[in-house]
């Protein structure tokens, strides 16, 4: 469980440094820690919200950091991603491609195995090519097995387009198209698929997103 102030605004230990559409980037006040954060305000999240989705751990899921209760807001601190995934796009090989891809199939396998169902809002991705997806706190988690058959489809449809979005389809090999006919389908491929096994992991994307930090650089 990560740290829960009460009575507290993150203002008092963050300094304001730019805004996002998910909420504000922020500096930790103490130089030390060299600490860059996402701020979010979620108006309608309880204790009990906060503490179910404080349990997700997982490598490609972006972390809660720190809650702040204020009144009647709460805050919460994730851990803050250099990129939109969709502002490296487009990749230039199927192994990019796939390094991206079995990042987000192990985090929608976590995410299906558990124990309450949770609403992804963005996928992000570090300097060092590590993809997250980062969780909606406004999203009411919920149990039930039909809402859970569903939500599972919407995620491996949403994974489809994120594919179809990193990368020209009309170059890929027949066991690409066959993993994004899965995903279209609803399905949730395993992670020993053929398309799969070409990843590299993030290593594969350092230099994809290298060159898409110096395009946001060079164009102001």
């Amino acid at each position: 469980m990560p740290p829960v102030f009460l009575n507290r605004n993150p203002k008092a230990d963050f300094d304001q440094v730019g805004t996002s559409p998910h909420g504000w980037i922020a500096l930790h006040q103490a130089r030390t820690s060299r600490q860059i954060v996402l701020v979010r305000d979620h108006p309608d999240a309880t204790i009990s919200d906060v503490g179910l989705v404080a349990k997700v751990a997982h490598v490609n899921i972006a972390r809660i950091l720190g809650v702040y209760f204020e009144k009647h807001s709460v805050y919460v601190v994730h851990e803050f991603l250099d990129l939109d995934l969709f502002e490296v796009f487009p990749l230039a090989s199927e192994v990019e491609v796939a390094s991206v891809m079995s990042q987000i199939i192990s985090a929608i396998i976590y995410l299906a195995s558990f124990p309450i169902i949770l609403r992804v809002d963005t996928i992000r991705i570090s300097f060092h090519g590590v993809v997250k997806l980062g969780i909606d706190m406004n999203y009411k988690p919920t149990t039930g097995s039909l809402t859970r058959e569903a939500d599972r489809a919407f995620l491996t449809a949403y994974a489809g387009e994120t594919m179809m979005r990193l990368g020209g389809v009309t170059s890929w090999t027949q066991e690409a198209m066959d993993f994004l006919s899965i995903l279209q389908s609803g399905s949730l491929p395993a992670l020993a698929h053929p398309f799969l096994l070409k990843s590299k992991g993030s290593l594969a994307l350092r230099e994809p997103v290298k060159f898409a930090i110096q395009k946001l650089i060079a164009a102001g």
